[in-house]
């Protein structure tokens, strides 16, 4: 298992799509789902991981991964007590 704490740099423009599985409930009767995939813009990471300012910025595997839980909880309605996830990033265009 790669144990590395790899860092992540985003835009304004960009974001993370995250792949969850294994999630996993503190209440085992509680129905949430054990998998999902989102995206989710760079600003909204940003304010998960307390950054402040403007343009880019750098977080840590570890800072996002901690923020996930809160942001698993608020958007599944379930306090959540592990997971697995991968990640990458992507860019958005706009549109003519």
């Amino acid at each position: 298992m790669d144990t590395t704490n790899e860092t992540i740099t985003l835009g304004n423009s960009m974001g993370l799509e995250i792949d969850f599985n294994r999630i996993e409930y503190k209440d085992a009767d509680f129905k949430g789902p054990k998998w999902l995939t989102v995206n989710i813009p760079a600003s909204e990471i940003r304010a998960l991981c307390g950054k402040d300012g403007t343009g880019y910025f750098t977080v840590t595997e570890d800072e996002v991964e901690i923020a996930l839980i809160d942001w698993l909880a608020k958007n599944l309605k379930g306090e959540v007590s592990k997971f697995n996830w991968m990640w990458d990033t992507y860019r958005t265009a706009k549109v003519a």
